[in-house]
C-alpha cells in the first residue's frame, strides 16, 4: 500500500472499532470483525438481545472506557482529563459527536479516524506538508491521550467473561501498535503518568480511605478493580458486600476484614490481582513492541501497589 491507502485503511479501522465500543455488536460490525478473525465465526449466530446485554455488562457496569476514569486520581469521570482531551480535539479540528462523551474510547478512536482520513485526502491532493501535519497531530493524540491509558483499559477488558471484548481489545492494541511503528520518529517521548504519593500503611496518619482511594484509581493502583472483581474478592475472603458502589464496597471490606481477622485473606486476593496485571502487561509489551514505552509505567504503578499491600501485611501482623 502507498501512504494514501495506508491512511485510508487506518481511518476505516479506527472507525469500525470506535463504532463497536460505542454501540456494541451489530450484524454489520460483527461481519467486519469476523474478517479480522475477532468473533470466531459467530456472526451467523448473532443474538442482538444477548449482544446488547453483554455490551451493557462490560462497558456500562464493569469497565468504563473513559480517559478520566483511568488517568484521574479520583478514578471517576470528568475533571481535568476531559478538558485536556477537548483542547487536543480543538487543535485537531475535530468536533466530538453529540452522542459520545469526549474522553470515551469511542470518541478518541473517532478523532483518530478523522485525522487519518484528513491525511489520506492530503496525499490524494499531493499536499505532503499537510499530510505530515496530520501525522503529527495523530502522534500527539496518541501520546497525550489514548496511549497513556490504553494498556490499563485493555488489561481490564481482557479479564471480562465475554471473549469478544478481549479479542477486540487485542485487535485495537495491534492497530495502535502498527500505527505507532508507522509514525516512527514523529512520535514524541511518552508522556509520563501523573506523579502521585503512595499511601504508607505504616504511617500513623494514613487513613483507610486513602488506601481505598489508591486501590480504586487505575492510575494509582496500576489496574482497574471492577465491581464484579470486588464482589468475587469479598466472597473469597468471606466478607460482607452489598449492592453498593465500588468505593463503599471496598471501604466496608477493609473495615470488616480488620474486625474479623480476615485482612490476610483480603490482601492475598489483592496481591493476586496485582500479579495478574503485571503478567498481562509483560505479555502486552512483548507482543506489541512499539507500545512497550507506554506499558512500562503501568508495570511500575502495580509494583508500588504490591509494596503498599506488603506493608499492610507487615503492619497488621
Amino acid at each position: 500500500m502507498n501512504s494514501r491507502q495506508l491512511a485510508r485503511a487506518r481511518s476505516r479501522g479506527y472507525s469500525v472499532l470506535g463504532s463497536f465500543f460505542a454501540q456494541g455488536p451489530t450484524p454489520h460490525l460483527m461481519s467486519l470483525l469476523q474478517r479480522a478473525e475477532v468473533d470466531d465465526g459467530a456472526c451467523e449466530e448473532f443474538d442482538p438481545d444477548a449482544a446488547a446485554a453483554a455490551h451493557y455488562q462490560v462497558l456500562g457496569r464493569e469497565v468504563f472506557a473513559a480517559q478520566s476514569v483511568f488517568l484521574s486520581v479520583s478514578g471517576r469521570r470528568g475533571g481535568d482529563e476531559v478538558a485536556r482531551v477537548l483542547a487536543t480535539y480543538a487543535r485537531c479540528g475535530f468536533t466530538p459527536p453529540p452522542m459520545l462523551e469526549s474522553d470515551d474510547l469511542a470518541c478518541q478512536l473517532a478523532a483518530l479516524a478523522h485525522l487519518c482520513a484528513a491525511e489520506a485526502e492530503s496525499w490524494e491532493d499531493n499536499l505532503a506538508a499537510i499530510a505530515n501535519s496530520s501525522c503529527a497531530l495523530q502522534a500527539q493524540l496518541l501520546d497525550d491521550h489514548l496511549l497513556r491509558w490504553l494498556p490499563a483499559l485493555s488489561e481490564a477488558l481482557q479479564r471480562q467473561p465475554f471473549p469478544l471484548y478481549a479479542r477486540s481489545a487485542a485487535l485495537l492494541l495491534g492497530v495502535v501498535d502498527d500505527h505507532v511503528d508507522h509514525l516512527g520518529a514523529t512520535m514524541p517521548a511518552p508522556t509520563p503518568l501523573i506523579a502521585i504519593h503512595t499511601p504508607d500503611p505504616r504511617a500513623a496518619d494514613t487513613r483507610l480511605r486513602e488506601i481505598a482511594d489508591w486501590l480504586l484509581a487505575p492510575v494509582c493502583a496500576g489496574f482497574l478493580l471492577t465491581h464484579g472483581e470486588l464482589q468475587a474478592i469479598a466472597a473469597g475472603a468471606v466478607l460482607p458486600h452489598g449492592f453498593v458502589d465500588r468505593h463503599t464496597m471496598l471501604m466496608d471490606m477493609l473495615r470488616a476484614a480488620g474486625a474479623a481477622d480476615a485482612l490476610p485473606a483480603l490482601l492475598t486476593a489483592l496481591e493476586a490481582r496485582a500479579t495478574q496485571a503485571t503478567t498481562a502487561y509483560a505479555r502486552m509489551a512483548e507482543e506489541w513492541v512499539a507500545l512497550k514505552p507506554w506499558v512500562a509505567p503501568w508495570i511500575t504503578r502495580v509494583a508500588r501497589t504490591t509494596e503498599m499491600l506488603a506493608a499492610m501485611r507487615i503492619t497488621s501482623s
